[in-house]
């Protein structure tokens, strides 16, 4: 996903403009992470590295 996620804000703004009205909410919202997650990969990266800290976490947890 991190790599990729310039991909994903263009679909996930048009299923939420689909779903439309609240419902699409969360896609839009969802567009914005993955803006946010390319514009870390283009600058400073501190956004990606809580993100891959936070799924290393789980693992470790799950792992217990």
């Amino acid at each position: 996903m991190i790599p990729k996620a310039y991909r994903w804000v263009g679909e996930m703004e048009e299923i939420g403009n689909f779903v439309g009205g609240e419902g699409g909410d969360i896609y839009r919202g969802l567009a914005k992470v993955y803006e946010r997650v390319e514009k870390s990969l283009d600058g400073d990266q501190a956004d990606v590295d809580v993100l891959k800290k936070f799924v290393e976490d789980v693992k470790n947890m799950k792992q217990k």
